[in-house]
């Protein structure tokens, strides 16, 4: 090839071989990866993976991994955020629970109703206030 620059059929030939070796390291490797590395010693080559071979960083990919960090960096931060409103609005609820648990207990010993045949539901704050 160093001769010949042009020659478009050595070339071709010579990339079906290369590709050729790489199919058969790729299943040496996984087969038996000691063998592998002794191949690739006394072969004195280097293995880089299809994915190593041809990602190149253009300006186009930065940007967007940068956009990427970015907007996982403010997802994090919003969600450490309302996390921590949860957490302080959940004493409250708990007591509201709690206080909605009583009447809900003291309304079954007054209808003599036996736990067990209760269907629980959801009802919203509102409905159950009206009520």
């Amino acid at each position: 090839m160093k001769r010949h620059k042009k020659d478009k059929v050595q070339k071709s030939r010579l990339n079906e071989l290369i590709d050729h070796r790489r199919k058969l390291l790729k299943f040496q490797r996984r087969w038996d990866y000691r063998k592998f590395q002794l191949i690739l010693e006394a072969l004195d080559i280097k293995y880089r993976t299809k994915t190593e071979l041809y990602r190149k960083k253009t300006r186009k990919g930065c940007l967007q991994a940068a956009a990427q960090e970015k907007a996982l960096s403010v997802k994090t931060e919003k969600l450490g955020k309302y996390k921590e409103s949860l957490e302080a609005q959940k004493e409250e609820f708990f007591k509201e629970k709690e206080m909605l648990l009583k009447e809900i207990a003291e309304d079954v010993e007054k209808l003599d109703i036996c736990p067990s045949e209760i269907e629980y539901t959801f009802v919203p704050k509102e409905v159950a206030r009206k009520q």
